[in-house]
């Protein structure tokens, strides 16, 4: 783990989420689009190593995990992402397309009530985490993608795609979405390993982290 890997990570996730935003216009089919290449994208994350937060839970857990390392990430997820989003905001194209899908996906999970957004973040975590450790057990890395097809087509909220809506479009009356987004991501991915608990793969390992399972290794072995 290093502040880089987690920066870069930001980077990759906000780069899935510029892809989704460019084109998205409204429609399911630019929404299964969007999502598609959000996903592809999103492949380079394991592919490179990267760290990024909801793929790094342990806060709940009882294996040798230090906290720390997962606010070293979230802040470093936060970095990449803050890059991007500014930089997308002041030189990208389609400006003002981007700032109207970033405005847009704020608004959708501000109608939400807060414990609304919380459980389905909550459900982001869950599935989020599911994908990228059946990528880290060597099975296909299509289950990472699905997950993160299904949690953009069905907009569950995750926090690096709050943080960049909130740099491309304002800071001002959505702050608070950064809350119940952030905690419901923990604990989701937190859950589901909890829930797994009693499988083999958790008591053969020694710590919660994308070395344990030699990811990359794995991964390169797959391609």
């Amino acid at each position: 783990m290093s502040i880089i890997d987690s920066i870069l990570g930001g980077i990759a996730y906000a780069m899935g989420v510029t892809a989704w935003f460019f084109v998205y216009d409204g429609s399911l089919l630019s929404l299964i689009i969007g999502s598609v290449c959000f996903a592809i994208i999103l492949m380079a994350i394991p592919y490179y190593r990267l760290d990024f937060f909801i793929g790094r839970p342990g806060v709940l857990s009882d294996k040798n995990t230090d906290p720390f390392e997962t606010l070293i990430i979230y802040m470093g997820n936060f970095i990449g992402v803050m890059w991007v989003g500014v930089l997308m905001k002041l030189f990208g194209p389609q400006q003002e397309h981007l700032v109207a899908t970033a405005h847009y996906t704020l608004e959708y999970l501000h109608g939400q009530t807060w414990d609304t957004v919380f459980v389905i973040s909550i459900l982001s975590g869950m599935m989020f985490y599911a994908g990228a450790m059946a990528v880290n057990r060597g099975h296909p890395p299509t289950y990472f993608m699905a997950a993160a097809f299904v949690c953009m087509m069905v907009r569950w909220p995750m926090i690096h795609v709050v943080w960049y809506a909130l740099w491309v479009d304002t800071w001002s009356e959505y702050w608070y979405l950064v809350i119940p987004v952030t905690l419901g991501n923990l604990i989701g991915s937190n859950v589901w390993f909890m829930l797994r608990k009693h499988s083999p793969t958790y008591k053969n390992i020694k710590y919660l982290k994308p070395d344990s399972y030699d990811i990359a290794d794995k991964f390169h072995n797959f391609v």
